[in-house]
């Protein structure tokens, strides 16, 4: 039987909390690639990765959050939004990744690994458009 995405990270996470100095972590994360190649899981890594940096996220009670907008903001508006995300996900650190899609059109969209508030004016359309087409 092989082990999952989630018990790969757990030992990960264990054996870089037992390691004497930071010195030591990539030597931890070489062995666990040594071992995903040898039994042909690399494929793994990133699933792998992603499931440490949620835990070290939530020891630290932070979310990532992916901040999709139409074009890139200037400060105030990066300021603005970021003060919406806070409400958005109270008590909690924010580590925002900001992304620009021209799809969008207007306003922002919020995802978490869970969670996606869409106040994009697209989103809005299509929902209008769905409501006008109703009998």
């Amino acid at each position: 039987m092989r082990p999952t995405v989630s018990q790969y990270a757990q030992a990960a996470g264990e054996l870089a909390a037992e390691a004497g100095s930071v010195n030591d972590v990539p030597m931890i994360a070489d062995g666990l690639c040594a071992v995903l190649k040898r039994r042909g899981e690399e494929h793994l890594l990133p699933a792998i990765v992603e499931r440490l940096e949620r835990k070290e996220r939530e020891q630290k009670n932070s979310v990532a959050v992916v901040i999709t907008v139409a074009h890139d903001p200037d400060e105030e508006s990066r300021r603005v939004l970021l003060d919406r995300a806070q409400t958005l996900f109270p008590g909690k650190s924010l580590e925002p990744l900001w992304k620009v899609h021209p799809h969008v059109l207007g306003g922002a969209s919020f995802r978490t690994g869970e969670v996606l508030y869409d106040a994009t004016i697209a989103s809005r359309s299509a929902a209008l458009k769905e409501t006008l087409r109703k009998p």
